[in-house]
């Protein structure tokens, strides 16, 4: 049998491998952008008409196709634009910080042919809700602040990314490093977020210092 176990061997190590190298490169993510406290919340009533606009219009950079209406939720999706590869909307505020609402951009499906490196997958993700977020910022009859010095950056697949996961460390080495390179010279904290292990994997980040989307868009890289 010393065959036998050396093929499971082999195996077990072509295994661990793959998962590492899944690990370093998620494909669905999600980030997250606290609203502004010092503001009223956003009337989520009102949001719906602005998205149904925006797709009529054509103004966000992918394609949208829905509305969806979530603001009976506590702690829920709010309303979301659901298009076909992203999502995004204005939620009603989260379980760990249920006060504070966010605006949220997703990216939905994993790709079979994206062989990208996590780096650059953030990139783009970072771009398209920079771009959708002053979007929103700029609508007239919803007055919203977004605060990009509160950060939430996702996993959105819990059973290929469990929260114990130890390859874990090297993702987040992945995420603090993208992080300190849009956020420039601001100060930020990076954490774990702990909770629910049915939640997804999360990571908050903090920025110490005044910052508006339209100063991060102004460092985004092509």
């Amino acid at each position: 049998m010393p065959a036998m176990d050396a093929w499971r061997r082999r195996k077990h190590r072509k295994a661990f491998s793959s998962r590492v190298t899944t690990m370093q490169a998620p494909q669905r993510l999600k980030i997250r952008f606290g609203t502004s406290r010092t503001s009223r919340p956003v009337d989520l009533e009102r949001v719906i008409p602005v998205f149904h606009d925006w797709i009529q219009q054509e103004k966000t950079p992918t394609v949208m196709i829905d509305v969806a209406d979530y603001k009976h939720v506590p702690a829920g999706p709010g309303v979301m634009l659901v298009g076909h590869a992203e999502d995004l909307g204005l939620d009603n505020g989260t379980r760990a910080d249920a006060e504070c609402q966010g605006f949220y951009y997703v990216r939905k499906h994993g790709r079979l042919t994206d062989t990208q490196p996590l780096a650059r997958r953030l990139q783009e993700i970072w771009t398209l809700s920079l771009t959708t977020g002053q979007l929103l910022e700029a609508e007239p009859d919803l007055d919203v602040t977004i605060d990009p010095c509160h950060i939430e950056i996702s996993l959105l697949d819990r059973l290929l990314y469990p929260s114990a996961a130890a390859n874990l460390d090297e993702v987040e080495g992945a995420v603090h490093s993208f992080f300190a390179q849009v956020l420039g010279k601001m100060q930020f904290s990076l954490e774990r977020a702990d909770g629910d292990p049915r939640e997804s994997v999360s990571w908050r980040v903090q920025g110490a210092g005044a910052l508006n989307l339209s100063d991060l868009a102004a460092r985004v890289v092509a």
